[in-house]
């Protein structure tokens, strides 16, 4: 998962697969590999933007002000009207990054000699 601070972030997960409800709320625990900081997002069921949302689920979320690095993530299953969480649905490693990644593409010619 590939993370901008301080700007709204498209991601796709399958959270869905694994939840034992369908009302609630998903908390997406970020913790920074270097400093062992954890940030807790909020993520409400309702918002998941997906066409097929038992297959895949999309989700625009905004992090704050977290430093650049890398992120160990779990997100956890909350269920509606209580502070517990009723199981993780996912784990797995996040990409903190200040702007995003440029992608090399090479514009050079192959000339192939017989």
């Amino acid at each position: 998962m590939y993370l901008i601070p301080n700007t709204t972030n498209v991601i796709y997960v399958t959270w869905r697969e694994r939840s034992v409800n369908t009302t609630g709320q998903y908390w997406l625990v970020l913790k920074n590999i270097a400093t062992n900081v954890e940030t807790t997002i909020t993520i409400n069921y309702a918002s998941d933007t997906s066409l097929y949302p038992l297959r895949y689920n999309k989700f625009s979320i905004v992090i704050g002000n977290l430093n650049p690095g890398q992120y160990e993530y779990i997100a956890y299953q909350r269920n509606a009207g209580n502070t517990d969480y009723a199981g993780v649905v996912e784990t797995g490693l996040a990409y903190v990054q200040t702007t995003e990644a440029a992608i090399y593409e090479g514009t050079e010619t192959i000339t192939y000699v017989q």
